[in-house]
């Protein structure tokens, strides 16, 4: 089951498993934005999967995480929990980073970005030094909104419905 949640608000025991850069666009206020989506998962990371986690380069293969698995020989069922944001930054086509980043066709499935090889966001400052702010797999919905909050000028929930 898929649950849209506000992350600014609430936090359910959960932790990332999955980024969707959704694209740019001018809609809000005329300044231009970069929209994404957040999937929180409530069982292991281990045994979170989707559709060709396990396939490089993720941003041209992967899909959703799957709202159920495998437990002992069972299809169990489990929420996973989605929000959308809206990211405006000063400069933040320079400094907001997904592992798809790292070149055309990046080198990393959902699999390897979920065991820690790389983060789901980082910044990068003026400078193009990464300057230690990232947001890795595992995350809170809390400590999630407080990163994008702190790293971003404005963090928006997007109103949109999944």
């Amino acid at each position: 089951m898929y649950k849209k949640i506000d992350i600014s608000k609430e936090s359910p025991e959960s932790k990332l498993c999955y980024v969707e850069n959704r694209g740019y666009d001018n809609e809000t206020e005329g300044q231009e934005t970069l929209r994404i989506r957040l999937f929180f998962t409530d069982i292991p990371l281990s045994e979170q999967c989707g559709d060709d986690w396990d396939d490089t380069p993720y941003e041209h293969n992967a899909g959703e995480p799957y709202d159920d698995f495998w437990s002992n020989g069972k299809l169990v069922n489990h929420t996973i929990y989605v929000t959308d944001v809206i990211i405006s930054a000063n400069d933040w086509r320079q400094s907001i980073r997904f592992p798809s980043d790292y070149g055309y066709n990046s080198p990393f499935c959902v699999d390897d970005i979920n065991s820690g090889a790389v983060a789901w966001l980082y910044r990068r400052n003026v400078s193009g030094k990464c300057n230690g702010r990232s947001l890795h797999a595992g995350a809170s919905p809390k400590d999630t909104y407080e990163f994008l909050k702190d790293v971003f000028i404005e963090c928006v929930k997007e109103e949109e419905e999944r």
